[in-house]
């Protein structure tokens, strides 16, 4: 009865720990609203969930965007090149590149560029291009990348004498920043699921990632994004810059209503690697896989 009174019009909630109390006496704090533990840590493990539990109420039902009407997506199977377009198109951040069918095609291209350039295989019907040969990075000058052109067809005709190939995407490098991976996967119940996270080993090993389902707001974008365990490298880590976290939440939400819109058609869409830079990101490659 005094716990009851000296608790009574306040705010905070008593917790009881004891090793000593008999299952009786722990009952009548139990009836009178005070949870009672034995073990200190299922107490503590307790008070945590009810403090996460707690802070979701306060933050009341997210803001979900309008998802708009798109243009249906080509027939086919959809290449880099072109899910690259069609990404950009509704206003995501990929690197401008172009497709080059001939090695002069890609001098070009490369000279266009002004500085040293990315050559990869444009092909629907590859998606792993590393695994065939299909990338060649840095490169600068005439003859690199004429040479690398012409052996890079060769060596992806011979490891897949059945795909289709388009001839090679000319990208120019991209100054180092943080690597990071966004995309989204069709749930058969939670429908289409927007994932961001650090890329490379970040993703592969530690699983440093957030998932949502789609659509998400910009500010529920920015949630997914301090979530991340390696969110310090966003904020400035080992001397570097801070980078724009509105400029990747857009990135997020955006992508996050493209697969909202398109859930029915597209399995996944990948954005990989998303390279996050002091005033902005851009995505040096993508994907668009639609369902079987």
């Amino acid at each position: 009865a005094g716990l009851v009174e000296a608790m009574a019009g306040g705010d905070r909630k008593l917790f009881i720990q004891s090793l000593v109390a008999t299952p009786e006496i722990c009952k009548q704090y139990e009836d009178e609203g005070f949870p009672c533990f034995e073990d200190p840590s299922r107490a503590v493990a307790t008070m945590a969930a009810l403090m996460h539990f707690g802070m979701a109420f306060q933050k009341g039902r997210a803001q979900t965007p309008d998802v708009p009407e798109l243009p249906p997506l080509p027939e086919g199977a959809i290449g880099e090149k072109q899910a690259k377009e069609i990404l950009a198109g509704f206003g995501l951040p990929v690197v401008e590149d172009t497709l080059a069918t001939t090695a002069e095609e890609a001098i070009e291209a490369a000279r266009k560029a002004g500085g040293p350039v990315a050559l990869k295989i444009a092909s629907p019907d590859i998606l792993h291009k590393t695994e065939v040969g299909g990338v060649a990075l840095g490169l600068e000058g005439e003859d690199e990348v004429r040479m690398a052109f012409n052996e890079m067809m060769t060596r992806v005709r011979t490891a897949k004498p059945d795909a289709k190939i388009d001839g090679a995407i000319v990208s120019p490098m991209i100054e180092d920043g943080v690597d990071c991976i966004l995309g989204s996967k069709l749930d058969p119940v939670f429908g289409p699921i927007v994932m961001f996270g650090l890329g490379g080993i970040f993703t592969e090993i530690m699983g440093d990632v957030s998932l949502r389902r789609a659509p998400v707001s910009e500010a529920t974008a920015l949630e997914m994004i301090d979530e991340l365990k390696g969110r310090a490298l966003f904020e400035g880590a080992r001397g570097a810059k801070p980078v724009d976290k509105a400029r990747i939440a857009k990135a997020i939400s955006q992508l996050s209503i493209f697969a909202a819109a398109h859930a029915g058609v597209a399995d996944s869409i990948e954005m990989n690697p998303l390279r996050v830079l002091e005033d902005r990101c851009v995505a040096l490659d993508a994907l668009i896989v639609k369902r079987s």
